[in-house]
């Protein structure tokens, strides 16, 4: 009888150090009702795998299961097109989703991404705001802004699945800002973490992913 509580007590500690993760979603605008949310990832073999899905019904959807060994990047979709980049990790992940944003929030990377994804995205307006203002000094002051945000980010998060998830994501949509001296600094640091198997896979699916989708992400 020992053994057997014994051996029961070791099933049900291992069962409850499974990593987990639980999403609660409000998705309160009346066109997104019935609509169906996905969470896939591209798997080693470059194809698009659904991990979970869930409808909206009454303006909120939820989902869980299991996590990666590692975090991991996944695309959130609806229906068939992708919303935003996600990372799927152990905790619980609170989704609020609109027609024009976005706030994902409740587990340490994804705190990370979309307090960046905030700060850049305003920096995204005052550039757009600026283009075309006669005064450049403006201009030039807010694209050194953007710039020193995504170097800031990558080097701070060089060691983890974020710094390459940004690096992939605005290489291609700004090459300009890669360009000078302090970002060459910045991916020569990033570069030893490049070669993580998990990472290099993370590079490879984004690249896939423009591929399949080259306008990207709606709310990214």
């Amino acid at each position: 009888m020992n053994k057997l509580l014994l051996l029961s007590v070791t099933l049900v500690i291992l069962a409850s150090c499974t990593s987990k993760y639980s999403i609660k979603g409000n998705a309160s605008l009346s066109q997104l009702s019935g609509k169906t949310i996905y969470l896939k990832y591209i798997d080693d073999a470059s194809l698009w795998v659904t991990i979970d899905s869930a409808q909206i019904v009454h303006g909120e959807f939820c989902m869980k299961g299991k996590t990666f060994k590692k975090p991991q990047m996944v695309t959130l979709f609806m229906d068939s097109t992708p919303i935003t980049p996600l990372i799927l990790e152990s905790g619980h992940i609170n989704i609020s989703l609109s027609s024009s944003n976005l706030s994902i929030q409740g587990t340490p990377l994804n705190n990370k991404l979309y307090s960046f994804y905030e700060e850049n995205q305003a920096i995204e307006r005052r550039i757009k705001e600026n283009s075309n203002d006669p005064c450049e000094d403006i201009y030039h002051t807010v694209v050194t802004a953007h710039q020193s945000l995504i170097k800031e980010f990558m080097c701070i998060n060089q060691h983890n699945i974020l710094g390459p998830t940004i690096y992939s994501i605005y290489h291609d949509q700004y090459p300009e800002l890669f360009k000078n001296d302090d970002f060459k600094m910045a991916i020569n640091d990033l570069s030893s973490s490049m070669h993580d198997p998990q990472i290099v896979h993370q590079s490879i699916s984004i690249e896939h992913f423009k591929e399949s989708y080259p306008e990207g992400f709606l709310l990214w």
